[in-house]
């Protein structure tokens, strides 16, 4: 799914009825997909107007997602959640961190949205997620809190790839080496999962086999 509109702002086409959503409109009628990628703005498209926590027709047979997403905004952190716990045969996730983000503003917004995910008393467990691949991510709290929340959710996890966006050279000696130290802290549910972190001047990847 796919849409090809680099306009500033929403285009009035996209928005929806009143107490309508597009992301029922569409998914009501999808219920036996077994892959789905969401590319550029569909995500934003999807999030407009009413936002369900679940599907109300689950993603059964889903089992591989990809999804560009922007972390500056709610709705779309919200929609991308939403096909997650929707989906519950789900074993293989991709996320290209979308380049449209603020990321002056990532930290606030993501915290209002993703708080619940990380508390204790939310039950959220992908139980048959295995392998994740996230791509493009900066380091900032935003990326990092989804990382945190989907090693504690995912209890059969077997790798997470993790590939950053190349830190400028001035800035790698504060970039890379503190995103490694964060990963180094997460908590994992499974015990076989396994990081790997792509250093992006080196071109070499980082190991993290052991559950932390």
């Amino acid at each position: 799914m796919n849409i090809h509109n680099d306009q500033i702002g929403v285009p009035a086409s996209w928005i929806p009825a009143c107490n309508s959503s597009n992301l029922l409109k569409i998914f009501d009628h999808l219920p036996h997909i077994r892959r789905l990628e969401i590319k550029r703005r569909f995500l934003e498209y999807l999030s407009l107007r009413a936002l369900p926590e679940k599907l109300t027709k689950p993603c059964q047979y889903l089992k591989a997602l990809s999804i560009d997403r922007c972390f500056d905004d709610p709705d779309e952190i919200s929609t991308a959640l939403c096909f997650l716990r929707s989906s519950p045969a789900l074993q293989e996730l991709k996320i290209l961190v979308d380049q449209r983000e603020n990321l002056s503003r990532v930290h606030s917004i993501f915290e209002e949205v993703e708080s619940p995910c990380v508390n204790h008393n939310y039950n959220c467990t992908f139980s048959q997620l295995r392998l994740v691949k996230i791509t493009e991510i900066s380091g900032v709290k935003a990326e990092l809190d989804f990382i945190r929340f989907l090693l504690l959710s995912s209890p059969v996890l077997e790798r997470m790839t993790v590939t950053t966006r190349r830190f400028p050279e001035p800035s790698y000696v504060d970039g890379f080496p503190k995103l490694v130290k964060e990963l180094l802290q997460f908590k994992r549910e499974s015990k076989h999962a396994e990081i790997i972190l792509l250093d992006p001047l080196k071109d070499e990847l980082l190991h993290f086999p052991t559950r932390i």
